[in-house]
């Protein structure tokens, strides 16, 4: 169907293909109101032609170059727009992005994909996995090396990818890639080059995706579209192997923090991370940052900080403060907390739930405390469980939740069970 009106066969077209409508529920109410939205903006300047196609007649209009803008229900495609075509095509794909996710077509632009987002409407709760650094020391890797678990992308990756596996067995909907102590600067420090830096963090992704591709064929079942990968981004604090993350005790200029961190973000995006997990963030103008460069390499995130305490992020900013920037920010689909004690958690929670309607997400320690100093972990005598925690957590809003620092696959399975007695 096109626009109707006088003089419209002189206007310059824009071809839409739209298809596989009957899979999504209200792909059809998304379409009409973005048709709305077009002949209310464009009905004087361009003429739009509305195909419905099969996938078949897809493929063949894009061969024969028929389509400007491919829409369905599982992305936006953008194809072979012209000249007269581009500000009705930008404005198509910024109202979908909010909707849809966003993917790319061989020789169109590339947009962020929001698949942590889709995985939340339509199962209300994400399990996220628990720690790798704990799961590589009970399998015998030394991790007593400012490198952290990245020692292991060198020296043994095997036993990442068996980490990854555990956690997908436990129940884990999305597996964190063993690049949040993998830097440039890192690596650099050990003598490695740039290029092999790039190639050991590409590789967490790729440890990652076997382990999904693994589990996934001893479990036909298993929806793949419920097993996530996120690119682990962790703070500059990190890299100084100091403790900083819990301090937010460094500062750098944003070129300095760009720097820092455009070889690991880069690497993550085309290794094929499914979104970041820009976690353990202790400074919210280093956030700021890397919000700025998720922009450029448009991809998508959740954003987790360290805590002062329950109102504070490690840095001395007031947790709202740091959630609205997060919250407001459109490729940002989850923020919340990780790496913290289980009881700040509640508190934390509600501040943040005071400020934006993001889904919120928290990952907190086994309960053990952390000594910076020392570098080692102090078990209390006796402590609630994980059934203490994550009905609370729920009823205020958390979606995704996980372990940090402590935890392993055993505890993954009673976040996962008790996850699922709530819903």
């Amino acid at each position: 169907m096109a626009a109707d009106g006088a003089g419209a066969q002189k206007l310059p077209t824009l071809r839409v293909g739209v298809t596989n409508c009957e899979e999504h529920l209200h792909f059809r109410e998304i379409i009409d109101s973005f048709l709305n939205v077009v002949h209310k903006t464009f009905d004087r300047t361009h003429r739009l032609e509305i195909s419905y196609l099969s996938v078949d007649e897809l493929l063949d209009y894009t061969r024969q170059k028929k389509l400007d803008l491919f829409l369905s229900s599982s992305g936006v495609y953008r194809t072979l727009i012209g000249t007269s075509c581009k500000d009705i095509a930008t404005a198509a794909s910024a109202f979908l992005l909010s909707s849809l996710t966003v993917k790319i077509m061989k020789g169109g632009a590339r947009m962020a994909q929001h698949l942590l987002a889709d995985l939340i409407r339509q199962t209300g709760s994400v399990v996220i996995d628990g720690a790798m650094s704990t799961a590589l020391e009970k399998a015998g890797c030394d991790l007593n090396d400012k490198l952290w678990s990245a020692r292991v992308l060198i020296e043994e990756p095997a036993k990442i990818r068996q980490v990854h596996a555990d956690y997908f067995e436990a129940g884990a909907n999305v597996a964190i890639t063993a690049s949040y102590q993998a830097t440039e600067a890192g690596f650099s420090e050990r003598g490695i080059s740039s290029k092999t830096a790039y190639d050991l963090i590409a590789q967490s992704v790729t440890l990652a995706k076997e382990a999904r591709a693994d589990f996934l064929a001893c479990h036909p079942d298993k929806d793949p579209k419920a097993l996530l990968i996120a690119g682990a981004v962790g703070p500059y604090g990190a890299y100084l192997a100091n403790g900083a993350e819990y301090t937010g005790a460094y500062h750098l200029s944003e070129s300095q923090y760009r720097a820092f961190h455009q070889l690991r973000m880069k690497a993550l995006v085309e290794a094929g991370a499914d979104f970041l997990a820009v976690e353990t963030q202790a400074r919210l103008d280093e956030v700021k940052v890397i919000l700025e460069m998720m922009k450029e390499l448009d991809v998508s995130a959740w954003v987790t900080f360290t805590l002062k305490d329950s109102a504070h992020i490690a840095d001395g900013t007031p947790i709202e403060e740091a959630a609205e920037v997060c919250g407001s920010n459109p490729l940002v689909d989850a923020v919340g907390i990780n790496c913290v004690k289980r009881e700040m958690v509640v508190d934390a929670l509600k501040r943040i739930s005071s400020v934006t309607d993001k889904p919120m997400i928290v990952y907190p320690n086994s309960g053990e405390t952390y000594d910076p100093t020392t570098k080692t972990w102090h078990h209390p005598v006796s402590g609630p469980g994980w059934e203490n925690f994550i009905s609370k957590w729920k009823s205020l809003g958390a979606v995704c939740l996980g372990g940090c620092c402590r935890t392993l696959p055993s505890d993954i399975v009673q976040i996962a069970a008790l996850m699922q007695e709530i819903k």
